[in-house]
């Protein structure tokens, strides 16, 4: 089974600077920048290796509704900025797919403005 992490509205200079802080048991797990830009068939490939993604939320879109990302096969999705994001934003759908095919799925929020909640 393959253990997926998905990172939602995060740069790749944010994923870099997580990259360099991870410690424990963690530390050099790699965070794969997945940009819309990249193809079906090269975001499916590393899909099947699992592992840390930071993605746009077209390209997961893309992926949950193609079926090349089953949503069983995400363990949790991690929000970052999550104080910018409506009720009707393209992250928001994507949890919406992801939690509908998966109802064990973890959804974690990340903001500096927790106020804002």
């Amino acid at each position: 089974v393959t253990h997926i992490v998905v990172l939602l509205n995060t740069s790749q200079d944010e994923a870099g600077i997580l990259q360099k802080r991870c410690t424990g048991p963690y530390a050099g797990l790699p965070i794969h920048a997945v940009a819309a830009e990249s193809t079906p068939e090269e975001r499916a490939g590393k899909y099947s290796e699992g592992g840390v993604f930071a993605t746009s939320s077209r390209a997961l879109l893309a992926d949950l509704l193609a079926g090349r990302l089953p949503p069983l096969s995400v363990r949790c999705a991690v929000v970052n900025h999550a104080h910018r994001l409506g009720e009707r934003s393209a992250e928001a759908f994507c949890l919406r797919l992801l939690r509908e095919g998966n109802s064990k799925v973890s959804v974690k929020a990340v903001s500096d403005r927790p106020e804002w909640f």
